[in-house]
């Protein structure tokens, strides 16, 4: 089955853009105990290619280093507990976006990789990408931007 990622709840839409099975069936439980399990790091990949197919904005290094990717699939390993949960964040980033910019990917895309001043002229994706406590602060401004206020 097929999961519509703009019409889904969250954690449907965050497990399908993972590739995780059975997505549909995904709850904000069910997805916390996947990150808590470790998060396989192709499943990084997967959903960044889903969001930014081009790689205009973001990759899977921005995330995670290149050389912990490297260990990983060496030892067949999964992320960590940390480093799933970043990748959750930028994902409930880019949902947000994408809800904010009625379902339009490519200015979803625009904002998250365009300075805000709001942001300390930082990129939200790059924010979003740093640490949970970023993608909250993402996450705020798009709140707000979606209540009316200037942002």
């Amino acid at each position: 089955m097929s999961v519509d990622i703009e019409r889904a709840p969250e954690p449907v839409a965050i497990a399908a853009l993972l590739g995780l099975r059975t997505a549909e069936a995904y709850s904000a439980l069910r997805l916390a105990e996947a990150v808590e399990n470790g998060v396989p790091p192709a499943s990084l990949a997967r959903a960044l290619k889903r969001i930014d197919p081009a790689n205009r904005i973001v990759v899977p290094t921005d995330i995670v280093s290149r050389a912990t990717l490297a260990r990983l699939k060496a030892r067949q390993a999964s992320l960590s507990p940390a480093a799933g949960e970043r990748v959750i964040g930028v994902l409930k980033v880019y949902l947000a976006a994408l809800k904010a910019f009625g379902r339009d990917s490519e200015a979803a895309l625009d904002f998250l990789g365009r300075r805000h001043a709001l942001l300390a002229g930082k990129r939200p994706i790059d924010v979003a990408t740093a640490s949970t406590v970023g993608a909250d602060a993402v996450l705020d401004l798009i709140a707000a931007a979606d209540a009316g206020f200037a942002v």
